[in-house]
């Protein structure tokens, strides 16, 4: 809302500046950055042997801590932005919802609030597919 956002040219407006347009792709744009760090550590992939044949300094566990720090990092970033959208009545719900590849709340694994959400994994948030 009245948080800046920087273009790709240096300049910087609010985001309550923003044209719709510009505001939805700044938003897929995000989405697609989560995806990915997503996919990091998510991904099977990661456990591939020539990997290290080919990429010798290759470090599942540092990929893996890059990507969420991205994660959190794009998460926080998205919310303004979102708030935003919502306030215009822009339609965004199925690409949160393909982002973050859930239409409902994640199951609570205790009944104590406060340790339900300090020990949920990535893996629940972000179902493996």
């Amino acid at each position: 809302m009245y948080d800046l956002h920087a273009t790709t040219g240096g300049d910087t407006l609010l985001i309550c500046c923003m044209t719709d347009d510009h505001l939805l792709n700044t938003i897929r744009s995000l989405a697609s950055k989560i995806q990915a760090a997503v996919e990091v550590l998510t991904s099977p992939k990661l456990d591939d042997p020539l990997i290290a044949v080919f990429q010798p300094n290759f470090s599942k566990a540092a990929m893996q801590e890059k990507a969420k720090e991205n994660l959190e990092f794009m998460h926080e970033r998205l919310q303004p932005y979102v708030m935003e959208a919502a306030l215009r009545g822009l339609e965004i719900t199925l690409l949160l919802q393909s982002t973050y590849g859930r239409s409902a709340s994640v199951p609570m694994r205790s009944s104590r609030l406060l340790e339900a959400h300090t020990d949920i994994e990535i893996d629940s948030i972000f179902p493996v597919k």
